[in-house]
C-alpha cells in the first residue's frame, strides 16, 4: 500500500455532501486522493476504473440506492475486497443496518459527520484494504507459484528431485510470508475446524500451535457472536465473501473485538474458507468514546451558560438554547423565525451576510459582534461559529463579552496611560526567565536602545554587547546576587546602543518568586539618564577645569598636591607661570583677543608637558605645573621649552610672552607651600624684569594695530603730534618737554584700539550710540598707558584732552586749569586738525575758517591762551 496513491471514493447524489467530505478527508489526509460521484451508476464505472481503497456510500440515492450499488460492488471480484463505508443521516434501524450487513458493507457513519470518528473509520477501513490486497496478491503468488513448480514437474521427470527440494523451499518461504502478514491468517474446512493459520494467530490468541490443530470456529466465540460468525460463513459459501465484528475469546480468557473477512477454497474436491482477522479493540474503544463525546456534547449544549443558536443559511434562527434567551431577553418564541440580523447592532448592515458568507466558503469562524437586548440595551458578544451544510444549516455559541470589553477597554487605557508614561519618563521594563536564559523588553527599552521589536532578542546570557565590559561585570554580578538571595539591585550602567553610541541608564532589578516562595526569575526597569549622567559629567568636568582654557582648575590642582605630595614622587618639582601684557591686550584689543592668549599660553604649557605631569591655570593670567619625579633641571629644561615657544606664537599681532619661576622638593622634610612660595617668588622677579620691555613694546604694536584699523587715524595723530611739538616749542617748553608733548600728542588716540573698526571707518555721521562709543577712548588709552613706565606721565593728558575749558568736556568734566595744560595743548591741535581734514560727509574747512572756529571757542572750550599762541605763533610756521 505504501507505494500505491491513496484513492477513496465519495457516493452521494449531494454535491455539498461531496464536497464537505473532500474537505475532511483532505484536511486530515493530504496524500490521499478524493474521488467523487453524483449517482451510483457513476460511482459504480468509476471504481472499476479507478478501484479505489475506501469506499464511502450514502443509502438514499434516486435509481439506485446504496444497497444495491453495495451488493453490485461485492458481488464483483475485482471490487469486493474493497471497504465499502455508509455513510447516512437515515435508514440507520436496526432492519436496515443488517440488510446493509447482509449487502457487505463495512461500516457506518451517521450525518452530520464527526471529524474524528471519519478518520477513525478511514485509517480502520485502509488497513482492512492493505491486508485484503495483500491477501490477494499472496494467493495470487501462492497460485503462480503451484503452477509454475507443476509445469516443471511435468516438463521434466529428470528434475523431479531438484524440483522436490525446490518446492520444499518455496514452501519454506510461503510459510515465512504467510507468517509475517499483519493480523492472524487462518483455514478452516467445512466441518469449521481449523486446518492452517499464520504465527501471528498464536502470538495473538495465546494459544500452542498443538492447541489451535485441536480448535474448531464454536471455540472462539460465545453463543451470541458464533451466530454471527455462522452467518458470515455461510455468506462465504454462498456469496463468495464473508466479513463479520465479533470479540475473539482468548486462552486467558480475555476478549479481543475482531474484524474478520473470508473467502472460500476449493482443494482436491473439498470446501475450505481462509481468511484474515484484524484486531480492531482500539478502534471499536475510539468509535465508544466518540460517541460518549457526542452525548456528552449534546449535554453541555443544553446545560452550557454561553448562549447557542443555529440559523439556516438565509439568517434564520431555526433552533436557540435557553442560555441565549436569558442573555437577550428574548422568548425562545420570539426568536425561532426571526433574522439574526435584526439582532446585530453594527455600523455596517451587510456584514451579517458577510459573517454567513465567510463560513459557507470556510467552514468555521470566530469573531465578535453586538447584539441588541429586548430591553434596548446592547450585549458585546464573542461568536464562535461552524457551518454544517445546507440542511444543518450555521450552528454558533455565543458568548456575553460585555464586562471583558469594557476591561479590555480600561486596560487598554491604563496601558496606553503606562506607555506613556515610560515613554515621557523614558523608563522601560523587562523580564528574565531563569529557566529559558530568556529576557523579554518593553517597547520603551527597544526605543531607548534603537532595536526593532519585531527581532527576537538574544538569551540573556549573550547580552553583554548592550553594555560596555566594565558594566556588564557589574549587572551579571547584581542579578546572580539577586537570583540567589532576592536582594533588589539599583545601578548606573553605560549602554551601547544599536548605532554603536554609548549611553547610560538607571536599572533596578527584584526577583520574582513562585508559591513556594522560589525565586524564578527577576523583574527590572530601566530609565535613560543619558542626559543626566551628560550634565553630570560636565558639571563633574567643570568643577575640576578652567572654562576658558579646559585645564585643570585651582581646586583640581589642590587635590592633586595633596596626592603627588609622597616619597613615592620625589623630586616633586613645580613651575608657576604668568603670561605677560594680559591686561593691556585686553584693554587694547578686547577681551576676545585677551581669551585668545590665555588659551595659545594654555595651548603651549600642555604641549610641552608629559601626560603624567599636572597642569592647571589657578588665576586670571597665572599657571602653574606640577611635574612628579622631575629633577631641578628637568624643570628648568622644561621652563625654557615653554617660553622658548611661545616667543614664536602671536596673538593679534602681540608676541607671547610668559614669565616663570620653579622649585623643587627633594625630602619629606620640605613644604609644599615653602615650594609654591619659592616658584612664585621667581616668577615674579622674571616678570619686573621682563614687565617694561614688554609693556612698552606692546604700545608699540597698539599703535601699529590702531593705524593698521585706520589710515585717517594714522594721519591725524602725526598730524597732531607735530602741531603739538610747535606749540610747545612757543610756550619755552624745555627739549624733553617739547618731545615727550610730541609723543603725546602722536598717541592721544590710543584708546580708539578699542572702538569698533567699523565705527572708525564710518563715512557718515555717527549715532548717539556710536558717539557714546568713541568718547570711550580717553579712558580706555589712560588704562593702556598707565600700566607701562614710561608712558604712565603721559596717560593724564591722553586722559584729559577732550576736557573744555568751561567744563563741559568728558570724562570728567574738569574746568580751566584743573585740566593740565599739556592736554589743553593737544585739544587744540586736535582739534584744529579734525577742522581741516576732509570727511566723507564734510569738506575740510580752510585755515582761516578753522581760525575763526577756533577764536569762537576760546574761552568755552579752548584755553585762550594756548589758542592765541596757536593763531599768532603757530600758524605762521605750519
Amino acid at each position: 500500500m505504501e507505494s500505491r496513491s491513496i484513492k477513496i471514493l465519495a457516493i452521494d447524489d449531494n454535491k455539498d455532501n461531496l464536497s464537505t467530505l473532500q474537505a475532511l478527508i483532505t484536511d486530515a489526509f493530504s496524500k490521499v486522493v478524493v474521488l467523487k460521484a453524483l449517482s451510483g451508476q457513476l460511482g459504480l464505472e468509476l471504481a472499476t476504473v479507478q478501484e479505489p481503497d475506501v469506499i464511502l456510500l450514502d443509502i438514499d440515492m434516486p435509481k439506485m440506492d446504496g444497497f444495491e450499488v453495495c451488493a453490485r460492488l461485492k458481488a464483483d471480484k475485482k471490487l469486493r475486497d474493497i471497504p465499502v463505508v455508509f455513510v447516512t443521516a437515515i435508514n440507520t434501524d436496526k432492519e436496515n443496518r443488517i440488510k446493509a450487513l447482509e449487502c457487505g458493507v463495512d461500516a457506518f457513519l451517521s450525518k452530520p459527520i464527526d471529524e474524528i470518528e471519519l478518520i477513525v473509520h478511514i485509517r480502520s477501513m485502509l488497513k482492512i484494504r492493505a491486508a485484503n490486497i495483500q491477501k490477494r496478491d499472496e494467493k495470487k503468488f501462492l497460485s503462480s507459484l503451484v503452477e509454475e513448480k507443476t509445469r516443471e514437474l511435468k516438463d521434466s521427470k529428470i528434475k523431479s528431485q531438484q524440483l522436490l527440494e525446490a518446492v520444499k523451499r518455496e514452501q519454506a518461504l510461503i510459510e515465512a510470508i504467510f507468517d509475517s502478514i499483519p493480523g492472524y491468517l487462518y483455514v478452516y474446512d467445512e466441518s469449521g475446524r481449523l486446518i492452517k493459520w499464520n504465527k501471528k494467530h498464536e502470538t495473538m490468541t495465546g494459544y500452542s500451535t498443538e492447541e489451535l490443530s485441536h480448535m474448531t470456529l464454536e471455540k472462539w466465540f460465545d453463543q451470541e457472536d458464533i451466530i454471527k460468525v455462522s452467518a458470515a460463513v455461510n455468506d462465504v459459501f454462498k456469496k463468495g465473501y464473508g466479513e463479520v465484528e465479533a470479540s475473539l475469546i482468548l486462552k486467558n480468557g480475555e476478549k479481543m473485538m475482531i474484524l474478520s473477512s473470508g473467502v472460500p477454497l476449493i482443494l482436491d474436491g473439498h470446501k475450505y474458507f481462509a481468511g484474515i482477522g484484524v484486531d480492531i479493540t482500539e478502534h471499536k474503544r475510539i468509535e465508544h468514546e466518540i460517541k460518549q463525546r457526542e452525548k456528552h456534547n449534546r449535554t453541555m449544549m443544553e446545560t452550557t451558560q454561553d448562549g447557542f443558536w443555529i440559523v439556516d443559511l438565509n439568517g434564520q434562527i431555526t433552533d436557540v438554547n435557553q442560555a441565549y434567551c436569558r442573555m437577550t431577553g428574548y422568548t425562545k418564541a420570539e426568536l425561532l423565525g426571526s433574522k439574526i440580523k435584526n439582532l446585530d447592532v453594527l455600523e455596517n448592515p451587510e456584514e451579517t451576510e458577510m459573517h454567513i458568507n465567510w463560513l459557507i466558503e470556510n467552514g468555521s469562524a470566530l469573531f465578535e459582534t453586538r447584539h441588541k437586548k429586548k430591553d434596548g440595551d446592547v450585549l458585546d458578544i464573542e461568536i464562535s461559529a461552524t457551518y454544517v451544510d445546507r440542511d444543518a444549516g450555521i450552528f454558533a455559541f455565543c458568548r456575553n463579552i460585555t464586562e471583558r470589553k469594557k476591561a479590555e477597554a480600561q486596560l487598554k487605557q491604563n496601558l496606553n496611560d503606562l506607555l506613556e508614561s515610560q515613554r515621557i519618563a523614558h523608563l522601560g521594563t523587562w523580564r528574565l526567565d531563569l529557566a529559558k536564559n530568556q529576557v523579554v523588553w518593553s517597547n520603551e527599552l527597544y526605543k531607548m536602545y534603537g532595536f526593532d521589536p519585531t527581532i527576537p532578542l538574544p538569551p540573556y546570557s549573550d547580552q553583554m554587547k548592550f553594555f560596555t565590559p566594565a558594566s556588564w561585570d557589574i549587572l551579571s554580578t547584581a542579578i546572580e546576587h539577586t537570583s540567589t538571595t532576592g536582594i533588589p539591585y539599583e545601578l548606573e550602567l553605560e549602554t551601547v546602543k544599536s548605532d554603536g553610541s554609548n549611553g547610560w541608564m538607571w536599572a533596578r532589578g527584584e526577583a520574582v518568586k513562585d508559591s513556594n516562595d522560589k525565586i524564578t526569575g527577576l523583574w527590572g526597569a530601566v530609565q535613560d539618564i543619558t542626559e543626566r549622567k551628560k550634565i553630570e559629567n560636565q558639571m563633574l568636568y567643570l568643577s575640576y577645569h578652567d572654562h576658558l582654557t579646559e585645564l585643570n582648575n585651582r581646586r583640581f590642582f589642590e587635590m592633586e598636591l595633596i596626592r603627588l605630595d609622597t616619597k613615592e614622587n620625589f623630586p616633586l618639582s613645580i613651575i608657576m607661570c604668568d603670561v605677560n601684557g594680559l591686561k593691556l591686550v585686553n584693554d587694547s584689543f578686547g577681551h576676545d583677543k585677551g581669551d585668545a592668549l590665555l588659551k595659545k599660553a594654555a595651548e603651549i604649557i600642555n604641549k610641552v608637558c608629559r601626560k603624567e605631569d599636572v597642569v592647571a591655570r589657578i588665576g586670571g593670567d597665572e599657571f602653574v605645573v606640577l611635574l612628579p619625579k622631575t629633577s631641578a633641571n628637568e624643570t628648568v629644561q622644561i621652563a625654557n621649552q615653554i617660553k622658548e615657544l611661545a616667543s614664536k606664537e602671536m596673538v593679534a599681532t602681540i608676541e607671547l610672552s610668559i614669565s616663570y619661576g620653579y622649585d623643587t622638593k627633594t625630602t619629606d622634610k620640605q613644604s609644599m607651600i615653602e615650594i609654591i612660595a619659592n616658584a612664585e617668588n621667581h616668577m615674579y622677579r622674571h616678570k619686573l624684569y621682563e614687565r617694561s620691555s614688554i609693556r612698552s613694546k606692546t604700545i608699540d604694536l597698539i599703535m601699529n594695530a590702531l593705524f593698521e584699523k585706520s589710515n585717517r587715524e594714522a594721519a591725524h595723530s602725526n598730524r597732531v603730534g607735530s602741531i603739538c611739538q610747535l606749540i610747545a616749542s612757543q610756550m619755552n617748553f624745555t627739549k624733553d618737554a617739547v618731545n615727550q608733548m610730541k609723543i603725546a600728542g602722536s598717541i592721544h588716540d590710543i584708546g580708539k584700539i578699542g572702538i569698533d573698526e567699523k565705527i572708525l571707518n564710518k563715512p557718515g555721521r555717527l549715532t548717539i550710540d556710536e558717539k557714546s562709543d568713541i568718547e570711550r577712548h580717553p579712558e580706555i588709552g589712560w588704562r593702556l598707558l598707565s600700566s607701562t613706565n614710561e608712558f604712565s606721565e603721559l596717560a593724564q593728558f591722553v586722559l584729559n584732552h577732550h576736557e573744555k575749558w568751561d567744563g563741559s568736556g568728558y570724562p570728567n568734566g574738569l574746568k580751566g586749569e584743573e585740566i593740565q595744560l599739556e592736554a589743553r595743548i593737544i585739544s587744540v591741535a586736535d582739534a584744529y586738525d579734525a577742522m581741516t581734514s576732509e570727511r566723507s560727509y564734510r569738506k575740510g574747512l580752510s585755515k582761516s575758517e578753522a581760525i575763526k572756529e577756533l577764536t569762537r571757542c576760546s574761552g568755552s572750550q579752548f584755553d585762550p591762551t594756548i589758542v592765541n599762541i596757536f593763531v599768532n605763533r603757530v600758524l605762521s610756521v605750519l
